[in-house]
């Protein structure tokens, strides 16, 4: 059972809910479907790189509004540039 919550009204939070919310929404896309389906287009790839933009804005955002977040993990910043590469 998923317990559907509201969106925190704290910015932080806010955004790190929204990344989360928009990744688990990347796992839907991408369900079961093989490497090849992913990689070949179609709905699997265009569901999934539509969610994988708003992650990566999300965690630019917070990034922005929490200094801390500056030398965060390089895996951090291959989200956003994943995001700015899928935009441009």
């Amino acid at each position: 059972m998923r317990w559907t919550l509201a969106r925190p009204e704290d910015e932080p939070t806010a955004l790190l809910w929204d990344a989360i919310t928009f990744a688990r929404n990347v796992g839907t896309a991408v369900g079961a479907a093989s490497l090849e389906a992913c990689l070949k287009g179609g709905p699997v790839a265009w569901a999934t790189e539509h969610q994988i933009e708003p992650v990566g804005e999300a965690v630019n955002d917070l990034r922005k509004t929490a200094p801390s977040l500056r030398s965060a993990p390089p895996s951090l910043h291959g989200v956003i540039t994943t995001r700015n590469i899928l935009v441009h």
